[in-house]
């Protein structure tokens, strides 16, 4: 792809590139410390109903002067 004339970006087949080893990278440099438990996500707390962040928000925008 082009835009007034430069190479902005090329675009290739799905299967000819290989994937970034990102992640096996970084740790490999120390920069990343994998997940001892993948996949884990903790059980949320079950609301009382309300919804204080939207009651918070709309109180302080309506302290806002437009």
């Amino acid at each position: 792809m082009t835009e007034h004339g430069e190479l902005i970006a090329r675009i290739v087949p799905v299967q000819d590139r290989a994937p970034a080893p990102t992640l096996t990278r970084l740790a490999n440099e120390g920069r990343l410390r994998r997940a001892i438990r993948p996949g884990y996500r903790p059980r949320m707390r079950a609301g009382d109903g309300t919804d204080k962040l939207t009651d918070a928000l709309t109180s302080l925008r309506d302290e806002e002067r437009w």
